[in-house]
């Protein structure tokens, strides 16, 4: 049985759940909010016991993506013309007159072109439209209300269309007329069986996971010791949840395991799994890269294609996970780096700059032998979301610990984004950490 978080307003909720019963295969767990900005904060409270989101609208999704890192397949309940055809057909019941009359209105979140079109086909005699679409690119969380605000102040409309509860919960209060619109019990039938469809693509695909444990050390007896060591301590672990360990090369460990273990065991890709290796043997003279995969031969093919990313990229000391599209790069926990943010300076200059010790210790130890890095690197590779990744690089450089070396074109979406470079006056903080 699948389990579904449905995220949205109770309203919305309830007709998912109406739907819902016609899966049979599926358990959907409800999570309502009031506000469309607590989307993200119960994104973080129940992705970790589900295994797959449904939003209920595209709005509370595009804001918990900007904040943080959905971790399982997703979709959302599109607002289409279906929904607004029949809102169209409710106002014409209750304003009968305006079958005769020109009537001005606002709508909100709609493409315009699409509305035009709708209007167009019901025949309803239209004196003015005003559109305002949902970009989340430009706009994760969207001035609709403010919109509408200004042209009922102005008398520029006669009705007001919104696809948003708390603005239609608004303009309503206000005593102005407006009708809320809602997507139809096909298109939620549609968005359900594309998020079904999703999760068992992804668990099809990561059914497996081989694990390559590299030792780096340039002196073979201390290789070989350290081998032993990790043998030792995964052979522990084996007994606990099952897999089979082999000696695969001279320098090599060869774990074969599932998925759902390793995901455990890594606390949802929070941290390295395995993390007692670390306070064996220092991080410096191990790699732990996972692939996984539908088979032992996927997963493994991945893992190999995932070393070789990291050999181009120069990475001494690595952990990640890599599935075929998407390389994670996992943290590690170790005493060495509880004892670097206590350091006196690093607590300092932390305060100053207004960032934890902890993430400040991670920046400069992740990226110590990068000479660039974009905002998106340090939010894929600390584990955190765009935005902290943002006000972070904006605080260093503020204080003069970073600088804008350019700007990275070939970004596919939204605007071009800056290219940092770490100037001299970070170099004493960075031999702190």
């Amino acid at each position: 049985m699948k389990r579904i978080a449905v995220i949205g307003p109770a309203d919305m909720i309830d007709k998912v759940l109406v739907c819902s019963k016609e899966f049979v295969d599926l358990e959907f767990q409800a999570f309502s909010y009031e506000n469309e900005r607590l989307a993200p904060k119960i994104v973080r409270a129940v992705q970790d016991s589900v295994d797959g989101i449904l939003f209920t609208g595209p709005i509370p999704y595009h804001i918990s993506f900007e904040s943080l890192q959905i971790e399982k397949p997703w979709n959302f309940v599109p607002y289409t013309t279906t929904g607004l055809l029949k809102v169209l057909i409710d106002f014409i019941k209750k304003y009968p007159k305006f079958l005769s009359k020109p009537v001005s209105f606002s709508i909100d979140t709609l493409k315009e072109d699409d509305v035009i079109e709708t209007i167009e086909e019901t025949g309803l005699k239209v004196k003015k439209i005003y559109i305002k679409e949902y970009d989340p690119e430009q706009e994760p969380v969207p001035s609709f209300l403010k919109f509408h605000l200004k042209l009922i102040k102005e008398k520029r409309i006669d009705m007001v269309f919104s696809c948003v509860k708390s603005t239609w919960e608004e303009i309503n209060r206000r005593n102005f007329s407006a009708f809320l619109i809602r997507p139809l019990k096909s298109t939620i039938r549609i968005a359900i069986n594309r998020l079904s469809l999703a999760i068992e693509t992804e668990n099809k695909k990561r059914e497996v996971v081989v694990g390559l444990f590299l030792f780096n050390n340039k002196d073979p007896l201390v290789q070989k010791k350290e081998m032993i060591k990790v043998h030792a301590l995964l052979l522990d672990d084996i007994y606990k949840w099952g897999g089979i360990l082999v000696n695969h090369e001279p320098n090599e460990l060869f774990l074969i395991t599932s998925y759902s273990h390793i995901y455990k065991e890594s606390n949802a890709f929070s941290n390295t799994p395995f993390s007692n290796i670390y306070n064996s043997i220092s991080p410096d003279d191990i790699s732990m890269i996972f692939g996984s995969g539908r088979d032992v031969m996927e997963a493994e093919r991945n893992a190999r294609e995932a070393e070789k990313l990291l050999r181009e990229e120069r990475r001494e000391s690595p952990c990640v996970i890599y599935d075929g599209i998407k390389i994670k790069w996992l943290k590690p926990i170790t005493k060495s780096r509880v004892t670097k943010v206590i350091d006196r300076m690093l607590i300092d200059w932390s305060k100053k700059v207004g960032v934890s010790a902890s993430k400040l210790a991670s920046l400069f130890e992740v990226f110590s032998r990068k000479s660039r890095f974009t905002s998106d690197e340090v939010s894929r590779i600390l584990n955190i979301s765009p935005r902290t990744s943002r006000r972070i690089l904006q605080k260093l450089t503020e204080n003069g610990f970073l600088k804008i070396a350019g700007k990275d074109f070939a970004s596919s979406r939204g605007r071009p984004k800056y290219i940092y470079a770490f100037t001299d006056n970070a170099e004493k903080l960075r031999k702190h950490t």
